[in-house]
């Protein structure tokens, strides 16, 4: 069975962008909604956007993120969708400092939905 899977149609994304929540740290915003099915391993989908440079920069912080989720799958909340978007301030970044970022998110993502 799979860990984490990743989003890959445009509707997926379209849908959690206007039915979703966000929430947002120096470094992210990410988009998130609850799915149908509780049990559900969660899925991902990564948007960068043409701020962040050109194509192999975009491509190379896409690839690294995605990485760092499929490692830290297991730390986010079962039976959601989530989209991150990294901002500007963000493209040159070590790996760690990607991982940490998506710690700190996790969490404040826990935090809100659990308020919730």
């Amino acid at each position: 069975m799979k860990k984490c899977q990743f989003l890959s149609k445009n509707e997926e994304y379209r849908n959690i962008y206007q039915n979703g929540r966000s929430i947002a740290s120096r470094y992210f915003v990410v988009y998130y909604l609850k799915n149908d099915d509780e049990s559900k391993i969660p899925s991902f989908g990564v948007s960068v956007s043409k701020k962040i440079g050109k194509a192999v920069v975009r491509n190379r912080l896409r690839r690294r993120l995605k990485e760092a989720l499929k490692r830290l799958c297991v730390e986010f909340l079962p039976g959601y969708d989530y989209v991150v978007i990294p901002r500007v301030s963000f493209k040159n970044d070590e790996f760690s400092v990607i991982l940490e970022q998506l710690l700190y998110i996790i969490k404040l993502l826990k935090r809100s939905i659990n308020n919730a």
